[in-house]
């Protein structure tokens, strides 16, 4: 791989099939790692422009950092993303990176990727006559907006992000700190080393900071030191690590229990085992042990309140969640959401399911526990979304995200999309033999108030479906769709012959049967008995479906039936409106 000028940076992709390089004369190149032939000569490095550096993208882009030597030189692209096939083809990326209207450019030092790929770091220094240092903005790949910025009083030095993107690290020549990638808030105080910092960087699993420095005696010879810190606290780990040179270079172990140092001579040191921070052991330690230490030292046991208050400070220990590599983190998560699990407690589940699923966007399993989660708080949108998303991901899903997102739509008011998702099912399953398929179908395509004929396809699918007997192990539900299908093709009598059974609240469930599938029962059978003009049997069975529904919370835990409970709503209203002749809101 022979350039004509030293080469400043190199980087490779995600599969170290392709290399990137960057010389001391502003070209870019890209080379083929396993032949070393040249696969593209992005910039030759001539004209008035200046290559900061070029980095691969996760998903194999990559991206060129430039700056023009003009002054407002709206001309130049700063941000540019490029693939690269393996023949050396070369065509514009699909980044949205370009900030030249957010950005001069001509001011930046240094620009650098999230390790995860969504957020782009340009570092610019202030331009300002009375004005010293430089701001850090920290940019959405996806969008090109700016998210945040971090101001600095000093001039830069260096930057460095965690292993798996949490944590930015940005240094001057005299000091450190750690930020929070998502909202740019500090996670340590000021790291100060006592000299002038050469190199700063985290440790693999992103619990430490390694600084290397370089100090100045009083008869002007230097000498250098490392040292190692606490991510989050600041506090030093290590003694000075002491050099007779200046440290000009450092680097973890893969482990994180050792450190490379770079300065009259190469050294490793060994630096042990991470130690959590005492907050946090402190918290740990009275959870387990159900007990504490006053103020004149004494272990004093937890009362009920205190134990309750100890625990949840440890769910709620948001620290833990940038603590670790992207595995350690999301076992940890895993662990606490099975706990949350366990005492169904929603608030925390939802807390836990959006951390996963930003670690795992294609889980079909938190997507869906997700969408149950946000439907039982009352957040429909997030529900109807990760619902639209599971149809996209399991098309072929025996019809059950189908069904739950149709009758979203309509539960969110969206008729046209409802009639529209219920055509296309209706369409799709229009010959299914699968006798749950077509309960679902019909069921799902019963709720809004439309009357259809008698040889209608949703009463030959729920017909189909009862016909399957107990064969089908669902076998209520496919008479209650049928029921539902007899009510829309005004058949009110077979409705009435469908339903009772199932929505008699003396009677105990039958098997795979659940509390709301009575109620949505009930609330059929005093429609159907008012369209008969039973008007006090309407009246009462109305009664009776009001009052399970409007009490589900003292029925029974409702989170893994809120779908179910929510169709009784959109039928709630339909079914006072008709039978007491007023909208279902009125007093």
């Amino acid at each position: 791989m022979q350039n004509n000028s030293p080469v400043y940076f190199a980087h490779f992709n995600h599969d170290s099939s392709q290399l990137a390089t960057i010389t001391k004369d502003d070209a870019v190149r890209v080379w083929n790692t396993n032949s070393g032939t040249q696969l593209a000569d992005i910039f030759d490095g001539t004209g008035a422009y200046e290559s900061i550096d070029a980095v691969f993208h996760p998903d194999g882009q990559l991206i060129t950092f430039r700056r023009s030597h003009k002054a407002y030189d709206l001309s130049l692209l700063p941000v540019q993303t490029w693939r690269i096939g393996e023949a050396g083809t070369l065509k514009p990326g699909t980044l949205k990176l370009d900030s030249r209207e957010t950005l001069e450019f001509k001011e930046v030092s240094q620009a650098a990727l999230n390790p995860r790929g969504d957020q782009l770091l340009v570092i610019a220094n202030r331009t300002g006559f009375y004005e010293d240092g430089f701001t850090a903005n920290i940019f959405d790949t996806a969008t090109a907006n700016k998210i945040y910025e971090i101001g600095y009083d000093e001039d830069f030095n260096g930057v460095s992000f965690s292993a798996n993107g949490k944590l930015l690290l940005i240094y001057t020549q005299t000091k450190a700190r750690v930020w929070d990638t998502r909202d740019g808030q500090p996670v340590s105080p000021w790291i100060r080393t006592g000299g002038r910092i050469q190199h700063a960087i985290f440790s693999p699993n992103g619990l430490l900071v390694g600084t290397a420095s370089q100090l100045s005696a009083s008869q002007g010879s230097t000498w250098g030191t490392a040292c190692v810190w606490d991510a989050r606290s600041g506090q030093p780990l290590t003694t000075r690590l002491v050099h007779d040179k200046p440290v000009m270079a450092i680097d973890f172990s893969t482990d994180s229990s050792q450190l490379l140092t770079r300065a009259d001579a190469v050294r490793l040191w060994q630096i042990g085992p991470t130690p959590h921070s005492l907050d946090e052991l402190t918290l740990i330690t009275q959870f387990l042990s159900s007990a504490r230490l006053d103020e004149t030292g004494t272990l004093q046991p937890l009362t009920t309140e205190q134990q309750r208050k100890s625990w949840q400070a440890v769910k709620e220990n948001s620290s833990i969640d940038r603590i670790g590599t992207d595995q350690q983190t999301t076992m940890r998560r895993r662990e606490l959401y099975g706990l949350a699990i366990r005492e169904d407690d929603l608030l925390a589940m939802r807390r836990h399911q959006d951390t996963l699923i930003q670690a795992e966007p294609k889980s079909t399993n938190l997507l869906w526990r997700r969408s149950l989660t946000a439907a039982s708080l009352g957040d429909l949108d997030t529900a109807v979304t990760d619902l639209r998303k599971l149809t996209t991901l399991v098309p072929d899903d025996n019809c059950y995200y189908s069904a739950n997102y149709v009758m979203m739509l309509l539960r969110q008011g969206d008729t046209a999309a409802f009639r529209r998702e219920c055509q296309s099912l209706l369409k799709r399953y229009n010959d299914t033999t699968d006798a749950m398929i077509a309960e679902r179908v019909a069921k799902t395509c019963c709720l809004e108030p439309v009357q259809f004929p008698i040889d209608d396809i949703r009463i030959q699918l729920a017909g189909r479906a009862a016909d399957a007997g107990d064969s089908n192990p669902f076998y209520t539900w496919a008479h209650l769709a049928y029921g539902m299908a007899s009510y829309r093709s005004g058949q009110f009598e077979l409705a009435l012959k469908q339903l009772k059974p199932l929505g008699d609240m003396t009677k105990p469930l039958p098997p795979n049967f659940t509390m709301p599938g009575k109620v949505l029962a009930k609330f059929f059978v005093a429609m159907s008995e008012q369209h008969l003009d039973n008007h006090e049997e309407a009246e009462r069975a109305l009664q009776i479906a009001l009052k399970y529904n409007r009490a589900r919370g003292n029925i029974q835990r409702t989170y893994g039936d809120i779908y179910d409970w929510l169709r009784c709503d959109i039928i709630e209203s339909e079914a006072i409106s008709l039978i007491r002749k007023r909208p279902a809101d009125s007093p």
